[in-house]
């Protein structure tokens, strides 16, 4: 089957480590990996004591006004657990079954966040985003927004690959022994907000495989973390490059290097036209590494131009409009909705 596909990732004889690397005790504990980046200020920070473990609704509570608008709008709201307040800096929330309702004074906006996605009654009408994304009408400085968020822009649904495209820096993990498909899910997830390490994603996606893991057990996987996946075969440059222009960072499998023909998994973070090159956050060779577009293809032919992209189910008709207008229509799969 197209997603039953192993892909195992070797460490490179060639790369200088120290013996004492490869013995048991070190092989088995993860380098450290980065930091992540600042959090989704706002509501984001309080829903987690809104939404806890055996939340109940209160009889005594009501909806008013724009938050009961919300309400009747989203079905996730739930019921109210206590009034809407008035908060020191002159927000206005309303803890819910569901999450938490606010209104936000500076901008006037009035949301919903279930801790993970957050719907916005704003400027162009009921949208939805991820905590780690905002809107351009969102950021009052659209550079130090972009060093914080991933910042979604208005226009048409579909970004068109222009000469260079960057999803912002993904998050660097230096792979374990032959861990660099569980590292590169661990970099693709915290982009999307979930955070999971290699060592907890190499004993879910390998189960004891030395060599690696396969595509098949990521399929199985991600639904169980709230998240979707889509795998092409015969895949092209271009529609890699409209996916990193939309802000889909894609992983993909090829040999390590020209000199390297051990099966790798690197994602990608963004290409540039004018330099003819892709830069990808490598697992094994470093924090944006760079391709040129001819090496490229040399090491992801034999490999059937295979690609795979990790979203979230909110960002599902948005990937499918992405992948058609990049004109890919090679074989695929994706998790049923």
């Amino acid at each position: 089957m197209l997603r039953a596909l192993l892909l195992s990732c070797l460490l490179v004889l060639a790369l200088p480590l120290a013996a004492s690397s490869v013995d048991s005790s070190d092989a088995a504990q993860a380098p450290t990996e980065a930091a992540s980046p600042a959090k989704a200020a706002g509501p984001v920070l309080s829903v987690a004591a809104a939404v806890g473990a055996g939340a109940s609704a209160s009889t005594a509570c009501g909806f008013v006004l724009g938050f009961s608008a919300l309400h009747d709008e989203l079905v996730n709201v739930g019921d109210c657990r206590e009034d809407q307040h008035s908060t020191a800096d002159g927000d206005a929330e309303q803890a819910t079954t569901g999450g938490l309702l606010v209104w936000r004074k500076a901008d006037n906006w009035t949301a919903f966040t279930d801790g993970y996605r957050t719907w916005i009654n704003g400027p162009r009408g009921l949208v939805e985003r991820l905590n780690t994304e905002r809107f351009d009408w969102e950021v009052t400085s659209p550079a130090a927004g972009a060093a914080i968020y991933h910042v979604l822009s208005p226009g048409p649904m579909v970004q068109t690959a222009g000469a260079r495209a960057s999803i912002g820096p993904l998050i660097h993990i230096t792979q374990t022994l032959n861990n660099c498909g569980p590292a590169s899910v661990a970099e693709v997830l915290h982009y999307w907000g979930i955070d999971r390490s290699q060592d907890e994603l190499n004993r879910i996606l390998r189960h004891g495989n030395p060599y690696g893991m396969s595509t098949d057990d990521v399929a199985s996987y991600v639904p169980t973390i709230g998240m979707q996946e889509y795998i092409g075969n015969h895949g092209s440059q271009a529609v890699l490059k409209t996916l990193i222009a939309n802000g889909f960072p894609v992983i993909v499998s090829q040999f390590v290097s020209l000199g390297d023909r051990e099966t790798h998994f690197r994602p990608l973070e963004a290409y540039d036209d004018m330099g003819q090159r892709f830069i990808a956050s490598d697992p094994l060779l470093g924090d944006s590494y760079s391709l040129s577009y001819q090496a490229f293809d040399q090491l992801w032919t034999p490999y059937d131009h295979t690609f795979l992209v990790i979203f979230p189910p909110a960002k599902r008709a948005m990937l499918q409009a992405v992948i058609a207008s990049s004109g890919f229509g090679g074989p695929s799969w994706i998790t049923p909705a």
